[in-house]
């Protein structure tokens, strides 16, 4: 049952995009380019956000990147290799 109502609204919101003007179309392209687009793909899902357009690749790769932790380089502390000549 749940998932008659999962594929009922994903073929819902296919239509809505079908009918959105051919100007509507061009703005979604354009969105679906930049990182507002990455969020809400975050946000729906992938099946949601495969339907406006957003890869489910890039989809993929957004949580990949958010997932890795960020490596910082540590500062080398100062030592005796540090001192310049005088």
């Amino acid at each position: 049952m749940e998932n008659d109502a999962h594929g009922q609204y994903l073929e819902d919101v296919q239509k809505r995009i079908m009918n959105l003007s051919d100007e509507e179309k061009t703005m979604l392209i354009e969105f679906r380019r930049t990182p507002e687009a990455n969020l809400v793909a975050k946000i729906v899902g992938p099946d949601i956000a495969g339907l406006g357009g957003v890869e489910v690749d890039q989809f993929e790769d957004a949580i990949t990147r958010e997932s890795q932790p960020q490596q910082q380089e540590m500062p080398t502390p100062p030592g005796l290799g540090m001192r310049r000549p005088q």
